[in-house]
């Protein structure tokens, strides 16, 4: 299930599957391993976990999301097997804020992000925050974990909810992240997104079931209700919308704008 959320100043896209589910296969190509964080200025600055990563499931509500590695013991097949590191690409600067860093884009955009590992630190001589990425001119960086199965947690956020960077990272090391042990090794993290100045429908509890093993793996949920891979809509955005399972497919142009349907049950898409 791919997840998109956008604001006027930032975008933020993932993929969700479970990769405890009996005889399911999880490969490891771009389109299954989107984990992205793209602002609206004029140089796109980006903060991402590579397709060459490996294989990775997210659970996302807004602009908060969590993401873990997917190991072959859950099913997930390793084309790739990189370090489970974030890019973080043409920014003005980062900041480093106990565990977390954050990032400021360039142009002056009045956004940011802020990411950090469930646990276990950065890897200080892989990582490159106090020197940037060689020839980047310090505009580019790489955070690297010390235990490369650690999830990640992801935060975007702008001025309209936190008016200035200093009242965003205050909002986010105040936020309630916790991890707590599992029988078996494995482990849960709680996230709740901070909401900033304004009422926030989207900062809902966020628990993230972490293992190595598909045995001992429960499904995250969001808000306490567990998130499904196979949703009862197979699109369902401000412009297309098809209930899953079914041939027809009803765009829309926005509020008030050109709406039709499609029927793709034929060879020949029809205009209904």
């Amino acid at each position: 299930m791919h997840n998109f959320y956008a604001t006027a100043s930032f975008g933020l896209g993932s993929i969700f599957f479970l990769p405890g589910k009996e005889n399911v296969s999880i490969g490891a190509p771009p389109q299954e391993s989107m984990v992205e964080l793209t602002f609206a200025n004029e140089y796109h600055s980006t903060v991402g976990i590579p397709h060459s990563s490996g294989p990775k499931w997210s659970v996302q509500e807004g602009g908060a999301m969590i993401s873990a590695q997917c190991s072959g013991s859950m099913g997930c097949i390793a084309r790739y097997a990189g370090d489970f590191s974030v890019e973080i690409y043409n920014v003005t600067a980062v900041h480093s804020v106990g565990p977390w860093t954050f990032v400021e884009p360039a142009n002056g955009l009045q956004a940011w992000a802020a990411v950090r590992y469930a646990w276990g630190g950065l890897n200080s001589s892989a990582s490159s925050l106090g020197r940037g990425v060689s020839g980047s001119n310090n505009a580019s960086f790489l955070v690297v974990p010390e235990d490369p199965w650690s999830p990640l947690i992801l935060f975007a956020g702008n001025s309209s909810t936190f008016g200035s960077l200093n009242g965003f990272i205050q909002a986010v090391t105040q936020a309630k992240l916790e991890v707590s042990e599992q029988a078996g090794g494995s482990k849960v993290i709680t996230f709740v997104p901070p909401a900033g100045n304004r009422p926030c429908a989207l900062c809902k509890e966020i628990t993230f079931p972490w293992a190595l093993n598909k045995t001992t793996l429960r499904p995250p949920s969001i808000g306490g209700v567990p998130v499904e891979d196979q949703p009862a809509m197979a699109y369902n955005g401000p412009f297309m919308t098809s209930t899953l399972g079914s041939a027809v497919v009803r765009t829309s142009s926005g509020p008030g704008g050109i709406r039709e349907e499609f029927d793709f049950s034929t060879d020949t898409i029809k205009r209904l």
